[in-house]
């Protein structure tokens, strides 16, 4: 239906109203970079981690003590778009900026795929597009999922270009998709799935609308199957010969309330209250229109969020060393579940209503994540005035008060340390020990099968390729249990192979100044983080 047909807000936008979408366009984007101005390290759970890789990639030949400790890699790894461009920007732009314009990049490119894959779709740009800026800083975005979120972003953008592009120019359609597809698969092997499926949907639902031809309708429907194969064909090499197939461990279904809450991942971010009201506006708006007979909804769009919708009730939340494997389904069915739907409202004041009220929720959910961004600064800041005792080349083990050790502290924790979802973005943080202090700590990413760095054998008793940090409390004993050295392994003995401690939520330890005199000497302490040197004298007997 003609832009101009509709009265209102959102679906449409009438020619008279162009400056409308420009002033919204312009203003959305601005409104999505104010946080990264304000914060120098965003507070993304695996951001840092993945900078200090960054940095490893870019430097550490050059570094006489990071080139003992790391070397890099390149086998076939569908994961790796920043690993790909990021290195080479930090020749000529800081580490910390370079940082920032992934993170923008990663936080707006689904945005921007919503937006032209929602005008392929519906035949006009309509302002509803612009409600998935309220998913940008996403569970998985606040998680530093940042390959995925571009991968997202870049199929979102590859649809698009096949469904407007497809019935006239058939051969350029294909060309560029399959250079796209591979592209999209080495960045992350979501997105090729994830285009994938948006590929599939477009090519049902325009089979099933030739339905009516007979024999031209099964040419139709074997077309599709030859075009798609051919677009798919290098991802799936891709995928086969890579290390992907190497990966193991644990299978793990997240808890029934958890299951639930991260259903509305694409806008759980700080505060659960205002995330889940904003997800039921929305669905309010959704609904009403649609019992009003109002609404513009793609079948192709509905395909894809249905079958997402499917797969997130029965994929579990960690397999195959890959954690949030359900989430980042319902993550991906966020854009093409805003994207495939544009309101027709009664009259312009209603259009008007309410626009004005997802706008101000927009503003609201910004100046939260805002107002979370800004606290960081000052975790970061008593993270480096501790981190600057720690000399060039020391080996820094690195524990938390977790969330048993301390349940008072943890039920008031300040909003930026943990999402709405459940999730800590501040685990990663001493990252930084690589990029601002030349040492090292045992969690960089470097599994071999999802990252271009790996650990030295000499150093391999010293690190882990993944995990979370264990609990301070393992510091009571040399040697922790065997339950622990199952997660930890790199504990055993740690007071023979590591410098320091260093301790992230100190103010949440009680008994930080009685903490294994024996081992540990207090070094320097601040609300967020204590430094602790490690003294190689023998135990105390009977210590604990």
């Amino acid at each position: 239906m003609p832009a101009d047909a509709h009265a209102g807000l959102p679906g449409d936008i009438a020619p008279s109203d162009r400056w409308i979408w420009i002033v919204a366009v312009l203003g959305v984007t601005a409104a999505l970079m104010v946080p990264l101005v304000i914060a120098e390290v965003p507070p993304l759970q695996d951001y840092p981690n993945h900078i200090a890789r960054m940095f490893v990639l870019a430097h550490g030949d050059a570094d006489p003590f990071l080139s003992r400790v790391y070397g890099r890699h390149w086998p076939v790894i569908p994961n790796i778009a920043i690993d790909a461009v990021m290195p080479p920007m930090l020749a000529v732009i800081p580490i910390h900026i370079a940082g920032r314009i992934v993170v923008a990049i990663a936080a707006v490119l689904p945005v921007l795929g919503t937006v032209f894959y929602g005008r392929a779709l519906l035949g006009r740009y309509t302002l509803w597009s612009l409600v998935s800026a309220m998913m940008a800083y996403n569970l998985l975005l606040l998680a530093g999922f940042l390959n995925f979120q571009i991968a997202a972003g870049l199929a979102l953008l590859a649809a698009a270009f096949w469904i407007r592009v497809r019935p006239t120019h058939p051969l350029r359609a294909v060309l560029v998709l399959m250079v796209s597809a591979l592209l999209i698969a080495f960045a992350h092997a979501f997105g090729a799935l994830f285009l994938g499926l948006l590929l599939l949907a477009h090519e049902l639902v325009a089979t099933w609308r030739d339905r009516h031809e007979g024999a031209a309708l099964w040419r139709r429907a074997a077309a599709g199957i030859g075009l798609m194969t051919l677009i798919l064909a290098g991802p799936a090499i891709l995928l086969a010969i890579s290390a992907v197939p190497e990966l193991h461990g644990v299978t793990l279904t997240a808890y029934r309330y958890w299951k639930v809450v991260w259903a509305f991942a694409p806008l759980l971010n700080y505060h659960l209250a205002l995330d889940l009201g904003t997800a039921g506006v929305l669905m309010l708006v959704v609904l009403g229109c649609v019992l009003a007979r109002k609404a513009d909804v793609s079948m192709e769009a509905f395909i894809a969020v249905a079958v997402l919708a499917v797969l997130y009730v029965f994929v579990p939340n960690i397999a195959m060393a890959t954690s949030y494997l359900d989430t980042r389904l319902a993550v991906l069915a966020g854009f093409p579940a805003v994207a495939g739907f544009a309101p027709r409202v009664l009259s312009r004041r209603v259009g008007w209503a309410i626009g004005l009220v997802l706008a101000g929720l927009f503003v609201i959910r910004m100046a939260v994540i805002c107002q979370a961004w800004t606290q960081q600064n000052s975790d970061v800041a008593q993270l480096r005035q501790v981190m600057s005792h720690v000399p060039a080349g020391s080996r820094v083990l690195v524990v938390e008060v977790n969330e048993h050790d301390n349940p008072g502290y943890w039920k008031d924790m300040a909003i930026h340390r943990t999402t709405s979802g459940h999730l800590s973005t501040y685990t990663h943080l001493p990252a930084l020990l690589i990029i601002e202090r030349d040492a090292m700590w045992p969690l960089l990413f470097t599994d071999r099968a999802k990252q271009p760095v790996f650990v030295r054998p000499e150093f391999a008793d010293l690190t882990q390729e993944q995990g979370m940090l264990p609990s301070y409390r393992t510091l009571l004993t040399d040697t922790p249990a065997a339950q622990f050295l199952s997660l930890y392994s790199y504990m055993v003995n740690w007071p023979d192979k590591f410098d320091f401690v260093l301790l992230l939520l100190a103010e949440g330890a009680p008994d930080l100044a009685s903490l294994r005199p024996d081992r540990l000497a207090m070094v320097d302490k601040t609300a967020f983080a204590s430094l602790f040197r490690i003294t190689r004298g023998p135990a105390i007997p009977g210590s604990r």
